[in-house]
């Protein structure tokens, strides 16, 4: 993420069974929220994207408390 000035919108993908994959996404999305905060412009939404939600047995990110950490 080196120029962030031009780009409108971000999407962060993870994965319900990895909770690094987890950390990883939440540490992109405070990343985001840091380098693109500027009081001329509104804020760049960012879509938080869960994958491999079909793997019910292998689902580590279980609770919906933990969107909150994003």
């Amino acid at each position: 993420m080196s120029d962030v000035a031009t780009v409108d919108a971000f999407i962060v993908l993870f994965s319900v069974t990895d909770e690094a994959s987890f950390q990883f996404a939440s540490a992109c999305v405070q990343s985001v929220h840091r380098r693109t905060a500027r009081s001329d412009r509104r804020p760049v939404p960012v879509i938080l994207v869960a994958n491999k939600n079909d793997l019910v047995r292998n689902r580590i990110i279980t609770d919906y408390g933990n969107w909150n950490r994003a």
